[in-house]
């Protein structure tokens, strides 16, 4: 059934005319969402694979404020979009809908370029307080060097509670 549809789908953009990146996006977002997704919101999600930055934008606070669990596949494909806001809305709304999905993913965003999807990534582990992303966001400590982000990873270690943050928020006091 899947590939049934990614087969329509694909021979659908193909004829489209669209620029090669547009399809591919409009290809991986429609695939990713929901069927109800698909039926109730398609023209914004339509719109999340143009060109034209600001309405991706508008369209991207749409589909991530009424993406629900069944769209988990949809907020994690609009994380890796080049545009930083439609990534920071995704992982708001992602947390919203499954805030205990899993740690790697949270802790792979850790590598963002963008400051606030970063601050979001952390926010977002202090609330899960999962032991499995002590060591990525050590890690994480030894690289960044916004004060504010910082705070954030070391307000993280807190949460835990666990032994190895200690041991890395000790490591922290010396640097």
């Amino acid at each position: 059934l899947v590939h049934a549809e990614g087969t329509a789908w694909m021979k659908r953009l193909t004829q489209s005319g669209e620029p090669h990146p547009n399809r591919l996006r409009r290809l991986v977002y429609g695939l990713s969402a929901s069927p109800e997704t698909r039926l109730s919101l398609r023209g914004p999600l339509q719109a999340l694979a143009i060109a034209d930055i600001k309405a991706r934008r508008l369209a991207a606070d749409v589909v991530t404020e009424a993406a629900g669990k069944a769209d988990l596949p949809l907020l994690t494909a609009l994380l890796a979009d080049e545009d930083a806001l439609i990534r920071e809305l995704a992982l708001q709304n992602r947390a919203r809908g499954a805030p205990e999905a899993d740690t790697a993913r949270w802790t792979e965003l850790l590598g963002d370029p963008d400051k606030n999807v970063r601050a979001g990534v952390l926010k977002q582990l202090a609330i899960l307080k999962s032991i499995n992303a002590i060591a990525a966001v050590q890690q994480y400590l030894n690289t960044e060097q916004d004060t504010d982000l910082l705070i954030y990873a070391i307000r993280f270690l807190r949460a835990t509670e666990d032994e190895q943050a200690v041991s890395a928020l000790l490591d922290q006091v010396d640097r």
